[in-house]
């Protein structure tokens, strides 16, 4: 399933806030089924690179990948 079918799942927040137990439910399990809450609670940190002036390949490419995912939630 895509992130917005699975989006379209998730009720939009009232200005008042009155429905934020049900919304946030919904967001937080959407994005789970996903594989992207960790960007929304901090638990999926960015990459830190070991060596800052010789950064590896694959350190750059984790970075990107996960910039990448950043940028999509």
């Amino acid at each position: 399933m895509s992130l917005p079918a699975l989006l379209a799942n998730v009720p939009p927040l009232h200005d008042d806030a009155s429905n934020w137990a049900i919304f946030t439910m919904h967001f937080q399990e959407a994005m789970e089924a996903m594989n992207r809450w960790g960007h929304f609670d901090g638990s999926t940190t960015r990459p830190v690179l070991k060596d800052t002036t010789h950064p590896t390949n694959t350190e750059v490419q984790a970075i990107k990948e996960w910039e990448q995912e950043d940028r999509a939630t």
